[in-house]
């Protein structure tokens, strides 16, 4: 039984060893080929200008409100509030030049990647 211990103990590293030399010596040299690849033009086409229905504002002061409400009960709408104090109104025209200023920022980003995309 010792002698079987003894080779065990030589044998499997030995066998191990050619294992993994085996496993190595198969592997042939690895070739790595870059070429350039054409960019495929986008296929976008240039949106239609927007186009926004503007609202009709009124300005409502305490002198005009019956005025106001009068006419719109003449003309068969419905007599309804909805207001902005001065400080909405500038907030939201804020708000609004905010936006324009993102969407042209988009648009810019948009028309550069198409010419990015292209161009040879």
């Amino acid at each position: 039984m010792k002698s079987t211990k003894n080779v065990h103990r030589w044998l499997t590293p030995i066998i191990a060893a050619a294992l993994i030399s085996s496993g190595c010596s198969s592997v042939g040299a690895v070739k790595v080929a870059n070429k350039p690849v054409d960019r495929t033009p986008l296929a976008l086409t240039n949106p239609d200008p927007l186009a926004l229905d503007l609202p009709k504002w009124r300005v409502i002061t305490p002198e005009n409100v019956e005025q106001v409400w009068a006419e719109l009960a003449k003309n068969g709408q419905e007599v309804v509030l909805i207001a902005v104090t001065p400080g909405g109104f500038e907030q939201l025209t804020m708000d609004l030049s905010r936006l324009k200023s993102l969407i042209n920022e988009q648009r810019i980003i948009i028309l550069e990647y198409k010419k990015y995309y292209e161009s040879k």
